[in-house]
């Protein structure tokens, strides 16, 4: 009845559950977040690095993100939030 051998099935298999892995994983990578920091609005209050210091910080008379690529949005949401002059915007990718 069935013309294929237990391992060659059994290696079809594996070929294409590796293949779909495949493709989720790089679906998920490109998942995400970005920060767009409109530097010409920020007034340097501070408030984004006191809320969001791993990520946040003053450098100079303006805030600065250390990274703009993010998986999710943990605190920096919270900065967008509390920024007065809606200089932080958090983006899906």
């Amino acid at each position: 009845m069935f013309k294929r051998g237990t391992n060659e099935i059994k290696n079809m298999l594996t070929s294409k559950v590796k293949k779909i892995f495949k493709s989720a994983k790089k679906s998920l990578q490109k998942m995400g977040f970005k920060i767009v920091f409109h530097e010409e609005k920020c007034i340097g209050c501070g408030a984004c690095s006191a809320v969001c210091p791993d990520n946040w910080e003053l450098n100079g008379d303006k805030a600065q993100p250390k990274v703009t690529e993010l998986t999710e949005k943990g605190c920096n949401a919270d900065a967008q939030d509390i920024c007065p002059t809606g200089a932080i915007e958090i983006v899906e990718e």
